[in-house]
């Protein structure tokens, strides 16, 4: 009697399958197979057969197969064979649930949930047979205590092409798109529930809590201020930032000497956001460069601004040059009036015009004297003083003379100059 030793369902081109039946070790070698709707009782498609001779030469062996649309085993199919060793002929039905192609659903990801800007949820999904999938996505609210179905006029689930792979099932990717709003998708947990023709039961994937977050802004650059003693204050200001949690973090010099900012963000105009200002006040003597770098959940690295001294606001302001009548052999000056710097540390340099030349060189301190006033402390804490050049006019050595006056400062990048001549004698 033939003896069943292995039945398949093997995907095939388009939407059918390949059964087959393999009946191994009977004799004689006449055998009748058939393969036929169990609902209708009818034949589906026509079958195929080889016999095959056994290496004993006695007994044989039988390969059927047929190629059916897939959707004929919903009501199951049933193959059947007589033999003369049969009293009655056997058979076995092939159903839907036999399909061995059930989805493969990898974990849920998502993008960056960012508010007010359209995200995404995504799954992929492969390994399946036949292509007819369906999709379902429910919530749960922070809160909640149950998942419930999305709402499709805020959520929008869609699923790619089915592509077919190299063993003929198909793949695709499933996604949830929705624009984040607070507070409705803080915290937020999602289900991704998968149906197909070849299981019994939906197979889950779920995601969450989800993390709503904003990138914090700078509006505007780090802010300077001096303070009554004489410090100096750094302020940054960061806005419209999701979750509140942030880190600052100020630190000054080459050693990085650090000090961490506990500053607590308070909630932005639109009722949603945070912002918070940062202040750092600079230790003296003053150290540059400064470095403020924050941390904050929507930032994979952290942020950074580097301030250098030319940063200050607080540059010198130089006046026109002015000067006394000059008068032969009698001390006279020339003068000029600097303020707005900070620090106090200002430096002046001198120079002159050689006769019958367009070089300019550095004055004769045997001759002429440089003096600066005392830094003198304004209304807005940065200082102000004069600087002058006291010398005694000769014949012919300062006739039409020129001089350049040039002030160096630590918050200038190149000196400040300005410039008076030829000068008359009298």
């Amino acid at each position: 009697a033939p003896q069943e030793t292995d039945i398949k369902v093997t995907p095939s081109e388009s939407d059918r399958v390949l059964c087959s039946l393999i009946l191994r070790k009977f004799y004689p070698q006449n055998i009748n197979i058939k393969w036929s709707n169990v609902e209708l009782n009818n034949p589906i498609l026509s079958s195929t057969k080889k016999i095959i001779q056994t290496n004993d030469e006695k007994l044989f062996d039988a390969i059927s197969e047929c190629v059916i649309p897939w959707k004929s085993l919903k009501s199951s199919v049933r193959v059947t064979w007589t033999h003369d060793s049969l009293k009655e002929p056997e058979h076995r039905d092939l159903s839907i649930t036999d399909l061995l192609w059930h989805p493969h659903i990898e974990e849920l990801n998502s993008s960056d949930l960012k508010l007010n800007t359209e995200s995404k949820i995504q799954v992929k999904i492969s390994g399946y047979f036949p292509e007819d999938l369906t999709v379902e996505w429910n919530k749960k609210k922070m809160g909640a205590d149950r998942f419930v179905a999305v709402d499709i006029n805020k959520y929008k689930s869609e699923i790619s092409e089915h592509q077919r792979q190299s063993d003929n099932t198909y793949s695709c990717t499933a996604s949830l798109l929705f624009t984040p709003t607070l507070p409705e998708d803080q915290r937020s947990e999602f289900i991704c529930r998968v149906q197909h023709s070849s299981i019994e039961q939906p197979i889950e994937r779920r995601i969450g809590p989800l993390q709503i977050t904003v990138a914090p802004q700078t509006i505007e650059p780090v802010r300077f201020s001096l303070s009554d003693s004489g410090e100096v204050k750094c302020s940054l200001t960061l806005k419209r930032f999701y979750p509140p949690d942030i880190k600052i973090r100020w630190s000054s010099g080459e050693s990085q000497t650090k000090l961490m900012d506990y500053s607590r963000p308070v909630q932005s105009a639109d009722g949603e956001t945070f912002d918070v200002t940062s202040v750092f006040t600079l230790p003296r003597p003053l150290c540059f460069p400064v470095y403020v770098t924050w941390e904050h959940q929507s930032v994979k690295e952290p942020p950074s601004i580097i301030l250098n001294l030319s940063d200050l606001l607080w540059h010198p302001h130089i006046e026109e040059i002015n000067s006394s009548d000059l008068k032969l052999n009698t001390e006279s000056k020339i003068q000029v009036r600097i303020s707005g710097y900070f620090p106090e540390d200002l430096t002046v340099e001198w120079n002159k015009k050689e006769m019958r030349t367009d070089r300019f060189v550095a004055v004769d301190i045997n001759k002429y004297r440089t003096v600066i006033s005392e830094h003198q402390r304004q209304s807005d804490n940065t200082y102000s003083c004069t600087a002058s050049l006291l010398f005694t006019p000769t014949l012919p050595e300062d006739q039409r003379s020129e001089f350049i006056c040039r002030v160096l400062h630590r918050s200038l990048e190149q000196p400040i100059e300005r410039r008076i001549g030829p000068l008359q004698i009298m």
